[in-house]
Parts: C-alpha cells; sequence; structure tokens
C-alpha cells in the first residue's frame, strides 16, 4: 500500500487522538470455510463499544451486506462506501491502533503489515490456527482469542475486554497503541 493512499485516508477520517478500532464480524458467505461458523452477529460487539466508545473511535471496515447492521451504533463508522479494493483496505488498517476480528482476510492483511490485530476464533476453527489460544506463528501482531465452547463468542469477547483494560491501563492517555 502507498504512504500517499495512507496518508490520503488518515487526513480524510482518521486524524485524531483518540485509539482507533476497526472491526470486523462477518466472513465470506461462500465456500467451505462456513463450515467452521466463524461470523458472529455484531451485538458481540456491545460489551466493548459501552466501555470503550467514549475512549475509542470504531470503524466497520465489513464489505459484505452485514455492513449495515452496524447503522445502529451511531459512533461506528461505516467504512463499507471508501473500500473500493484491498489497497484501501490496507491504507485504513495502517491508519488503525487495533484491529478486532472474525477468522477473515482483513485479519491476514492486518498481520502482514504489522497492524495489532485481536481475532476472535470459534471453538472449532481451521487447521491453519493450530490449538493455540493465544498467538498464531504466521503474524507477530496477531493475538487470538477462542471460545471456550461452541457457539459462546462471550467468552472470546470477555478475554478481549480484559486485554483492552490492560492496555488501556497501561496507557491512560488517549495515545493507546494496541
Amino acid at each position: 500500500v502507498s504512504d500517499e493512499l495512507i496518508n490520503n485516508f488518515k487526513l480524510k477520517f482518521f486524524d485524531i487522538r483518540k485509539p482507533k478500532i476497526a472491526i470486523n464480524w462477518h466472513g465470506n458467505r461462500e465456500g467451505t470455510r462456513t463450515f467452521f461458523n466463524r461470523s458472529m452477529p455484531v451485538e458481540k460487539f456491545e460489551p466493548i463499544f459501552e466501555k470503550y466508545k467514549d475512549k475509542a473511535d470504531f470503524y466497520s471496515i465489513q464489505k459484505d451486506d452485514s455492513h449495515t447492521d452496524c447503522q445502529k451504533y451511531s459512533f461506528v463508522s461505516d467504512m463499507y462506501d471508501d473500500i473500493k479494493n484491498y489497497e484501501d483496505t490496507a491504507a485504513i488498517l495502517k491508519n488503525m491502533d487495533l484491529l478486532i476480528s472474525i477468522d477473515s482476510s482483513p485479519v491476514h492483511m492486518a498481520g502482514a503489515l504489522g497492524v495489532k490485530t485481536y481475532m476472535i476464533l470459534p471453538y472449532t476453527n481451521e487447521w491453519r490456527w493450530f490449538v493455540d489460544d493465544k498467538k498464531t506463528i504466521w503474524y507477530d501482531s496477531v493475538d487470538i482469542f477462542r471460545q471456550k465452547n461452541e457457539g459462546n463468542w462471550q467468552s472470546a469477547v470477555d478475554k478481549i475486554l480484559d486485554k483492552m483494560d490492560e492496555l488501556f491501563e497501561s496507557n491512560p492517555t488517549t495515545e493507546a497503541n494496541p
């Protein structure tokens, strides 16, 4: 991704002092990966929103019809119309302090770009994430938060809340860089 495009997105959307958190809750509906039920309802982010909506700015980077699910949260900026291609997604991610996402292409992109990422995995997931419930061998910047049991997204979100508490407490200024 070009520095110019990164800077263009920064000037247009992200030149702010609060930490910037991108969210992605729904994966591609096509293909064999849907077997793993990796998508979750956006409502599962509500505990994170409630706790951090005044301390951070949230951005949806969904690129399917589910992007409209976040419209009920007035404090979440929907980037759907601004993402035309993968380079736009990369430029947006490079402006983020954190990506919180299910197993989807933005996780791989953020990992390759070195963007701090909290990935939420279902209890039964693809082989590539192995069984470690904290880190992945593929990307140093990606932390894993796995369900404790099938369908229990709250268990993963609770772990993320604990991790975010640590980050915001250790960095009490709004310049937190999760």
